[in-house]
């Protein structure tokens, strides 16, 4: 398996050696409640992520407003969640990311919550998630997040 030294995240050179599924990579449904702008910002990202990273089964992310989400704990407040498909058969996951941008919750927060769930799919994707402790997995998605992320905005602020 060729990886980033030390990396989960699949570079996009390295695809040719993960070809697991017919359907792979990204698919993005925006709920009709996201404002164009934001719709606009979030294709950036997400095409930011796809030009680096390969996807082997593809994952499809549902951006919802907040009175949409699908919340396991029935909370609206929550920012995110993954549901991992099949695990003998490895089928397509889904991520559902919650939009509700305001004066204290930015755009910044919405990638951030989409790395961090996306990180949460190559755990799954490379049964990690069989094999740690969920303490590992948190920080190892936490430290995904914070860097592509700045990573990100430092270009496109550059």
């Amino acid at each position: 398996m060729k990886l980033k030294k030390g990396g989960i995240w699949i570079n996009y050179e390295y695809k040719k050696d993960y070809q697991d599924s017919s359907q792979k990579g990204l698919r993005v449904i925006y709920s009709k409640k996201i404002d164009n702008e934001c719709i606009g910002n979030l294709k950036k990202f997400i095409n930011f992520l796809r030009r680096r990273y390969y996807f082997p089964i593809r994952c499809n992310i549902y951006i919802r407003k907040v009175d949409d989400f699908p919340s396991l704990t029935g909370i609206k407040t929550t920012k995110g969640i993954f549901l991992f498909g099949d695990e003998e058969q490895k089928k397509l996951p889904s991520i559902y990311v919650a939009c509700n941008l305001s004066s204290n919750w930015e755009i910044e927060d919405v990638y951030y919550s989409i790395v961090k769930l996306l990180t949460y799919y190559y755990q799954w994707y490379f049964f990690e998630d069989n094999s740690r402790s969920n303490k590992s997995l948190e920080l190892e998605a936490t430290k995904y997040a914070n860097y592509l992320v700045e990573e990100y905005l430092s270009m496109i602020n550059f």
